[in-house]
């Protein structure tokens, strides 16, 4: 069997959110493999360096592998190819007891589904990865999803839902120091607040609608 070769790949090679209508993604923090296969969207598969005889060593290499496989036909708006790549890649590390790394690619399988309006889906992956991410005490993953699902429910018009993720997933980053992505999800906030509430709260204050981080 042939594989694309990923090494050492970091627990979240890259972040991306959905919100009006517009997608946007970086590759910074990518292995090198993976990004070049982004900026040559003709390149073949190659054979890894060596491989192991070891069945749970190739289910690894493989689950990395069709990881950012998923990741590079995003990049190409190949949403077949992009979720049919991240949902293998998703059984092989649940196969093999890797938590973190299948509720980050729940969460990015859910990014794959909104794109395809396919919102059921989306919102079971969300939540799966939610579950998974709040078990195990990952505010990080859990800012980035409820972020991907309060663009999701902004897309569907559904504000007050869209208001609620968005303000947990902000006070979540505020409570990690991560600064510059709390504001970003306060401009994403405002633009969602609903008219009705604004004389008796504040985008600060309004109540989450999911547990938070642990």
């Amino acid at each position: 069997m042939i594989y694309f070769y990923v090494k050492d790949r970091p627990p979240f090679i890259g972040r991306s959110y959905i919100g009006n209508s517009l997608f946007s993604r970086t590759t910074r923090g990518f292995p090198p493999s993976v990004s070049a296969l982004s900026h040559y969207p003709h390149a073949t598969p190659t054979e890894p360096p060596c491989r192991s005889d070891r069945s749970t060593a190739r289910t690894s290499t493989q689950a990395n592998t069709l990881d950012g496989l998923g990741d590079v036909y995003r990049l190409q708006s190949k949403y077949i190819e992009a979720e049919e790549s991240l949902t293998h890649a998703q059984k092989l590390f649940a196969r093999m007891g890797h938590d973190q790394d299948q509720a980050d690619v729940l969460r990015r399988l859910g990014e794959i589904y909104h794109l395809q309006s396919k919102y059921s889906k989306a919102e079971e992956s969300f939540t799966a990865a939610q579950e998974i991410f709040t078990r195990l005490r990952n505010s990080y993953g859990q800012a980035d999803t409820l972020r991907s699902m309060g663009c999701m429910r902004q897309d569907r018009g559904q504000k007050v839902g869209a208001a609620a993720h968005f303000a947990e997933a902000m006070n979540l980053y505020d409570q990690l120091g991560m600064t510059e992505d709390a504001e970003d999800v306060l401009r994403e906030l405002v633009l969602v607040w609903p008219e009705e509430t604004s004389s008796a709260t504040s985008p600060h204050t309004f109540a989450p609608s999911t547990s938070p981080a642990q």
